[in-house]
């Protein structure tokens, strides 16, 4: 059993590092000007969590991911349509 006294508001242990939202367990009204508060005073780290790379940097996507560098890396395959 968890000892109730490392529990925040939301019953997320304050004893670790990250906590972790399961598929929309939150209050809306109060997590997300929660999440903006925290990135204000630099305590959400917003810009490591998902970044962008074209499919060709499919190689620095992955090794940003494994040096923390990113959370999420996310590819983007471009498509063309081809007119004939």
């Amino acid at each position: 059993m968890r000892d109730e006294q490392w529990l925040d508001e939301w019953g997320a242990d304050r004893r670790t590092d990250c906590a972790r939202i399961v598929q929309g367990d939150s209050v809306p009204d109060l997590f997300i000007p929660t999440l903006i508060e925290l990135y204000r005073n630099g305590r959400f780290p917003l810009d490591r969590l998902m970044a962008f790379y074209p499919f060709e940097q499919i190689n620095e996507a992955a090794r940003a991911s494994e040096h923390g560098e990113v959370v999420e890396p996310t590819l983007r395959i471009a498509t063309q349509l081809i007119q004939s």
